[in-house]
């Protein structure tokens, strides 16, 4: 039994799926519906840095030869999802002036599309602050910057990312 085309037996030729089977349509719809679900994934686990924000100053503790104080930052969430910040690292300029550097002593946990406020200890020499402090107390405020960088973890690992904040201190920020 020889009537096939190029001497293949009939029953060994491969047929054609029938693209009406509704076996085949099933596979056809699930593969779609899975890559869309992959993708929406995708697009859901780029996460977007957290945004950094200063909230005020309180004083902590004062000895003989300096002060620390507590710098407020609001650390807002704009993803879908939950980060922990693990780390911190920071520095502090009034002026061009650096008043301190450091890391948190928590980490934080930030709810999705939340914020929470993260405490970061600044300690200082009064020496080293002496031309800041002219200038809060002669114009009442003083411009700041707040560099650094924060690390986060995110259902896809653990994502660095720098801050550059710049802003103007105020005498009325101090609690």
């Amino acid at each position: 039994m020889n009537d096939s085309k190029g001497g293949v037996p009939q029953q060994w030729q491969a047929t054609r799926a029938d693209p009406s089977r509704p076996g085949r349509r099933f596979a056809s719809t699930l593969a779609v519906v899975l890559l869309g679900a992959a993708l929406a994934a995708c697009a859901q686990l780029h996460p977007e840095p957290p945004v950094v924000v200063f909230r005020g100053v309180s004083l902590r503790d004062v000895a003989l030869s300096g002060a620390t104080l507590d710098v407020a930052l609001q650390v807002k969430n704009p993803n879908p999802f939950n980060i922990d910040v693990q780390r911190v690292t920071y520095q502090l300029f009034a002026d061009s002036t650096l008043v301190g550097t450091g890391q948190p002593e928590n980490a934080l946990f930030v709810p999705a599309k939340d914020s929470a406020i993260i405490t970061l200890p600044v300690a200082f020499t009064f020496r080293a602050l002496g031309n800041v402090a002219f200038q809060l107390v002669a114009r009442g405020s003083v411009n700041y910057r707040l560099t650094g960088q924060v690390s986060f973890g995110t259902p896809i690992g653990t994502m660095t990312r720098d801050f550059d904040q710049r802003g103007t201190f105020n005498s009325s920020q101090i609690r």
